[in-house]
């Protein structure tokens, strides 16, 4: 969701654990919650294979335009 050239730094992330997460495979679902013009806010849900919720993360994102390439 970002503009060519521009870069990405986090303004908070927060984590809630809810289970262990073991085995072969655990997934990950990552949603937009609020996608702006220079900051978005994704949250992220992990679930073991039974497809139990083991963790939910929060994270607001900005985005920083980049340095401008020389000729």
């Amino acid at each position: 969701n970002m503009q060519p050239g521009y870069g990405t730094t986090t303004i908070e992330s927060k984590t809630n654990f809810f289970a262990s997460g073991f085995g072969a495979h655990i997934t990950g679902i990552c949603i937009p919650l609020h996608v702006g013009r220079t900051t978005s806010v994704w949250q992220t849900t992990v679930q073991n294979i039974e497809g139990r919720t083991i963790a939910i993360v929060t994270q607001t994102q900005m985005a920083l335009p980049g340095k401008a390439e020389a000729d």
